[in-house]
């Protein structure tokens, strides 16, 4: 047991030893002994379970506090270490970087033997490309510590103020830990002592690692700056050796090649004259060492691509490290975007190296499967003498004669012994060059992922970063020379003359475009006659084909050329004149970019014609036409030089021509476009709204898109050029793409239309001819109504209601799917919207521990737009779902409707919860709101939701279905639509009857039409009595058989059903096929046993009533008897 004047002494003792054993800093001794004192008295105290186990757990904490501050202190020593070590190092590594890279080369190659073998060559390269890989390794390893540093330096500040912040907490802690230990002996107390200063020293240690890492952070980072840069050093100067050795091996390879095709072609010619077989095999050998010469040389080229591609990487890693490196210290000024701008351009195309890598992988597969061929083929030449026989057993029968069978064998000898020196180089030769394929293969495949997370990290960045400085004073003042410097005329007449050049060196090519110019103008002047003769057949129904519009539209599009083709001839020739970032490989570039423009331009004037495609074929609104004329104008003088020059500029990227004139026209090019804009979708522009009634889409695009162009505008002058750019050029690729499908949904249109008035056509010569054949029928009114949900004859209105839906849907799939395309490259820059925090909600993760999770603005546009595309998809895609897809299979109608009502149920359920899901309400919070709202429904809404749930019983169940008749109560009609809450019916009346659909779930249902339209009627016949029963029957059945549509099967039937009062009653059974003739075969039933009856003398009976006067009251005016 523990005696109180022990622990009162380990309690006066404990604030004294960390002042007498303190360590840097003020930091307290270990505390490893103090603890191990204390856990050896704890077996003698008498402590309960609860408070025996708190001791235990402060002591355990306490030991790894303190094992934790041993190793923070180690750290500092080491960091201490390193940077004393930068002294002794830094002065080595920056005399040997001093020396010049040419000198150290020279030495080694002084050093190699002058005519050294083939196989030391080998050996050497290979040491030297695991050099090389190791040497690429330290570089990773040295790149990866100098990002560290610089990682360490960023978050170094914050990290000693929470530190600092952390040691004044620790220390008051400990403090109040001891004063308790000085008033108490009790373990607890003195337990919590040690851990609180355990913590304190833990403290106290990781600060001072943290001021170590500062203060010598400075000397580090130059030392592995210093490393990194000796280590880039070695790793090219590898390179170097590397490519010196492959020369080498090159040229003695080159050498002995040639002496094999000299050996093979003398030995061929030796046997030029011997057997067939002999001169076979010497060709064969000849092939063979031309497939050995042409592995070399590829495998060369491999070993140069596969060395130039490790350099590509090794560049990319660096750009990407170097970017993360500027990224993470912020910012968005001009500098920071013209740095990353240049890194984007520099960056290799993941398209460009995604084919090579293909390339390279079908090579390899090919050198692996050609290996496996040479292998077996060098196998069967190991036995010579075998093969030889081999060859001789085949023609021993031919040849008698010993001498020539002996020469036969000696020259077999000969080359299969040639062929067995040529295989194994083969082998060899295409195993080395396997391994090359699959070293560039892996190399490649890295570069590309490189390249593209580099890529998408561009991307979210630059759109948000300003790549010039404002516009200010000393801006006006630069922007003379910034004109001046665009249009200098010098680079123009170099333009010009290279392009002449490239012109008359590649005479083909520029014929072929002279001819296209010349065919394109050649159409041009013969189009009105084209066009006339393709517009005549359209006035009569009869001659109109489709054949017109389409060769109306491609000779359109020919003749529209000549503009473009000039503009885009002109600037290939221009590129591929200039070196890439010369003034005439930009010019030529620019042309090509602004030949669109021209096409449009071009275009539109043709389509326009009298006889054009727009206003003739396709029968555009005469507002659409005038404002497509208004903008041809504007494209001619404002939009296609502001194009040429725009992009000139940009792709130039030289200041000051960007950044003045460049930007000048860039703002004034947004400014014209929102013009544009603001016109073309007036009231009566080019988006002309459907049966009089105008869009409320165009009207907020009318106001959105001139306002979102001056915003671009101002952006440019801020210094935004890349982002105004970029979003200009997507916005006039979407314009284009807009008017594209616009073409293609008149076309669509039209064919469309021709088809309906052939169908109507068809129709209506086929109704005249049966009016003159037959006459033409009225059929007896019955006076009732019953519509009719599913006529089996399609009317053109319905075909042309279908189709235009079809039409619409396809169109605007198309027209997404387009604008998906035009700003796919944007995509990364809007995903940086995600970083913008709006809100945090609070959520758990998959363990059940309790996160906070931020709402972006990305969530909040996301889930904007998924709401909105629920509310499009609800409305259209449930109809067009049964009109593009249920009607083609066999299905019903009313099934067809019910997948159609629950897929719509299903789309507003899964929207909902997708679109608010993204705003951060979670299911686990809207189920109290689901249970709250089912209460609400359970009392003041349960007839509503009652309905509802009837609803959905009854599409699922179908009791009944669209175009059913029923019965329900003492209603009776035809159904029509079945909703969410009540069901109409249709009676024969023809009104509208909206009946709960609770009543069908809870009241008595007849349905006359759900599993057989067959009904039966009763026609009931009293005759006078006297009347032969016999006759009257046979009458009836006579009357039954003689209609056309009582059915045979079930038979009618006639019963005498009972003696009336005042007749026979006889009752008539027979059954129609359908419920639509029920009333006019009852009525013409009645009709012809009126006929029957009367011809036959028998009669209808009606109500007699006989009376019988027994006695007689006396009259008035008479006196009694007697009287």
């Amino acid at each position: 047991m523990i005696s109180r004047l022990p622990l009162l002494l380990l309690a006066l003792c404990l604030p004294v030893v960390p002042a007498l054993a303190a360590g840097p800093s003020g930091i307290p001794a270990p505390l490893a002994g103090d603890i191990a004192r204390l856990e050896s008295r704890l077996g003698e105290s008498r402590l309960d379970d609860a408070s025996r186990s708190s001791v235990e757990a402060q002591l355990a904490q306490a030991r790894a506090d303190d094992r934790a501050a041993d190793e923070a202190l180690a750290a500092s020593a080491a960091l201490q270490a390193e940077a004393s070590q930068a002294g002794d190092e830094l002065p080595r590594l920056e005399a040997a970087l001093r020396r010049p890279l040419r000198t150290v080369l020279r030495e080694w190659e002084e050093r190699l033997p002058p005519r050294e073998s083939l196989d030391a060559l080998t050996r050497r390269i290979e040491e030297t490309r695991s050099r090389l890989g190791s040497q690429r390794e330290s570089l990773n390893a040295a790149n990866a510590a100098l990002d560290a540093l610089t990682t360490t330096s960023l978050a170094l500040a914050g990290e000693l103020a929470d530190q600092r912040r952390l040691v004044e907490e620790r220390r008051d802690a400990a403090d109040a830990a001891r004063a308790l230990a000085r008033s108490s002996d009790s373990p607890v107390a003195q337990a919590r002592a040690l851990a609180a200063e355990a913590a304190l020293r833990l403290a106290l240690a990781t600060l001072h690692r943290l001021e170590t890492e500062q203060e010598t952070l400075p000397a580090r980072q130059r030392l592995w700056e210093a490393r990194r840069r000796a280590r880039e050093r070695e790793l090219n100067l590898a390179e170097q050796q590397l490519a010196v050795l492959q020369t080498r091996l090159e040229e003695r390879r080159a050498s002995l090649a040639e002496a094999l095709r000299l050996r093979l072609e003398a030995e061929r010619q030796e046997f030029a004259g011997s057997s067939p077989e002999a001169e076979t095999l010497a060709r064969e050998n000849q092939a063979l060492g031309e497939q050995l010469l042409a592995l070399e040389n590829e495998l060369f080229a491999q070993r140069r691509a596969a060395a130039a591609s490790a350099r590509e990487l090794l560049q990319a890693e660096e750009s990407l490290r170097n970017t993360r490196a500027r990224l993470a210290l912020g910012g968005s000024d001009e500098a920071l975007g013209l740095l990353l701008l240049g890194e984007r351009r520099r960056l290799a195309d993941p398209a460009r190296l995604q084919r090579q890598l293909d390339t390279v992988r079908r090579r390899y597969a090919a050198a692996r499967l050609s290996l496996i061929d040479l292998a077996e083929r060098s196998s069967e030449l190991d036995n010579l003498a075998e093969a030889v026989d081999r060859r001789l057993a085949g023609h021993e029968d031919d040849v008698a004669d010993e001498d020539v069978i002996a020469q036969r064998r000696e020259a077999y000898y000969r080359l299969l012994g040639t062929r067995a020196e040529l295989l194994p180089e083969l082998v060899d030769t295409t195993r080395q060059l396997a391994a090359v394929l699959g070293e560039l293969e892996r190399t490649l495949q890295a570069q590309l992922e490189t390249t593209r997370t580099l890529s998408t990290m561009l991307d979210r960045r630059l759109l948000w970063v300003r790549s010039h400085a404002p516009v200010d004073p000393a801006w006006l003042s630069r922007v003379p020379a910034g004109w001046a410097d665009l249009f200098k005329p010098s680079r123009y007449l170099t333009a010009l003359r290279l392009g002449g050049r490239a012109a008359l060196e590649r005479w083909p090519q520029t014929l072929v475009l002279l001819s296209a110019l010349a065919l394109g103008l050649w159409l041009r002047r013969r189009l009105p006659d084209e066009l006339e003769r393709c517009a005549r057949p359209l006035r009569s129904v009869r001659q109109d084909a489709y054949r017109h519009t389409l060769r109306a539209l491609l000779l359109t599009l020919l003749a529209a050329t000549p503009l473009a083709v000039l503009l885009a001839g002109a600037g290939w020739l221009f590129s591929v004149a200039g070196e890439a970032g010369r003034f005439s490989h930009s010019l030529g570039r620019a042309l090509l970019l602004a030949a669109p423009t021209a096409y449009l331009y071009s275009l539109l004037g043709l389509m326009l014609r009298e006889r054009g495609l727009l206003p003739t074929h396709l029968r555009w609104s005469a507002g659409t036409l005038a404002a497509l004329a208004w903008l041809r104008p504007w494209l001619l003088w404002a939009l296609l030089p502001l194009h040429l020059l725009v992009n000139l500029a940009f792709l130039r990227n030289v200041d000051p021509a960007l950044e003045t004139a460049g930007r000048m026209m860039l703002a004034g090019l947004a400014l014209i476009y929102a013009w544009l804009a603001w016109r073309l979708l007036a009231p009566d522009g080019l988006w002309p709204g459907r049966r009089g009634a105008d869009s409320l889409l165009r009207r907020v695009l009318r106001g959105l898109l001139p306002a979102g162009l001056v915003a671009l505008a101002l952006l440019a002058l801020a210094g935004y050029l890349l982002t105004a750019g970029v979003l200009l050029r997507n916005l006039w690729l979407s314009f284009l793409l807009v008017l594209a499908v616009a073409l293609l949904h008149g076309l669509v249109s039209r064919w469309l239309l021709l088809g309906e008035r052939r169908l109507a056509l068809r129709r209506y010569e086929a109704r005249r001819e049966a009016e003159n054949e037959a006459g033409e029928e009225h059929p007896a009114d019955t006076g009732e109504a019953l519509p009719e949900v599913e006529p089996e004859e399609i009317n053109l209105h319905s075909v042309n209601t279908q189709t235009r839906r079809l039409q619409r849907a396809f169109t605007l799939s198309l027209l997404a799917a387009a604008l998906v395309w035009a700003w796919i490259d944007t995509l990364p820059a809007i995903s940086r919207l995600d970083e913008l925090a709006l809100w945090h909600i609070a959520d758990v993760d998959a363990e059940g521990r309790p996160v906070r999770l931020a709402v972006s603005l990305q969530d909040l546009l996301f889930g904007a737009l998924v709401l909105a595309l629920t509310f499009v998809a609800a409305r259209n895609l449930p109809g067009l779902v049964e009109i593009g897809l249920l009607s083609k299979i066999q299905v019903d109608a009313p099934t067809r409707y019910a997948i159609t009502s629950v897929s719509r149920y299903l789309i507003v359920i899964v929207g909902l919860l997708t679109g608010l899901s993204l705003f951060g309400v979670r299911w686990s919070q809207l189920q109290w709101m689901a249970a709250a709202l089912t209460v609400g429904l359970g009392f003041g809404l349960q007839e509503i939701f009652a309905n509802f749930v009837s609803g959905l019983i009854l599409l699922f169940e179908r009791p009944f279905r669209v175009g059913d008749i029923i019965t329900i109560g003492d209603l009776t009609g035809t159904v029509t639509r079945i909703r969410t809450r009540a069901t109409t019916l249709v009676d024969f009346d023809n009104k509208e009857i909206v009946v709960p659909n609770k009543t069908f779930i809870t009241g008595q249902l007849v349905n006359w039409t759900l599993s057989d339209t067959r009904t039966r009627i009763i026609v009931k016949v009293g005759v006078a009595y006297g009347s032969d029963p016999a006759l009257v029957h046979r009458l009836l059945m006579q009357a039954a058989e003689e209609h056309p549509k009582v059915l045979a099967e079930p038979a009618p039937r006639s019963w005498f059903m009972a003696f009336g009062a005042s007749a026979l009653e006889f009752e008539l059974r027979v059954f129609v096929s359908e419920i639509a003739d029920r009333l006019r075969t009852l009525n013409d039933l009645n009709s012809r046993i009126a006929e029957l009856f009367a011809e036959h003398g028998i009669e209808i009976a009606f109500p007699q009533l006989d009376i019988h006067v027994r006695d007689l009251p006396p009259r008035a005016d008479e006196a009694p008897a007697g009287g």
